[in-house]
């Protein structure tokens, strides 16, 4: 959509989880535009369902890769040439899911405190954004979170998987990701 109001863009598939990937895709962005304006950091996971006590730390771990520290490497590597610059915008989606109206009352039921690795990652990306928005303040670069608002591929899968919990917070069945065969 970009294109049709006249912006250039580019697309480069990547894991942010990787510092090698993120060094390449930076590359390739310099190549092409010479600078970089604005960041917005939008890949994120869902990542594991259920009682903490049924995580794996594996899958809880890659959460938080490419939620927090996909976020941390790609905001670092842009911000050499913002400070230089003395300008630029930082966007972090996060999730609005914890500041829905009524948000820790209905969680029992609606089956997101089983969404631990997420929605603890996003609050990780909530607080690295507003530290780093205090680190460069003063340098004219702009360090913003935003909620998606409405439906998403992400909030469709996370619904699908909360149909498991009953009132009270009770699973029904567990909460965990569901095969769609």
């Amino acid at each position: 959509q970009a294109e049709i109001i006249g912006a250039e863009t580019l697309v480069i598939p990547g894991d942010i989880s990787d510092q090698g990937q993120v060094d390449e895709m930076l590359r390739q962005t310099l190549k092409r535009f010479a600078t970089i304006d604005i960041l917005v950091n939008n890949a994120g996971v869902l990542g594991p369902i259920g009682p903490l006590q049924d995580t794996d730390l594996s899958d809880f771990t890659r959460t938080f890769q490419v939620n927090v520290f996909g976020t941390f490497l790609c905001c670092r590597a842009v911000l050499p040439l913002m400070l230089q610059k003395n300008q630029g915008k930082i966007i972090n989606v996060t999730s609005g899911a914890p500041f829905t109206e009524a948000a820790p009352i209905r969680w029992p039921i609606s089956g997101w405190c089983y969404e631990v690795a997420y929605l603890s990652s996003k609050a990780a990306m909530d607080s690295l954004t507003e530290l780093l928005s205090y680190q460069v303040a003063d340098k004219n670069i702009e360090v913003n979170a935003m909620i998606p608002i409405g439906p998403s591929q992400m909030s469709e899968e996370a619904k699908r998987h909360q149909l498991g919990v009953k009132r009270g917070g009770l699973p029904i069945n567990p909460p965990y990701p569901v095969s769609d065969d």
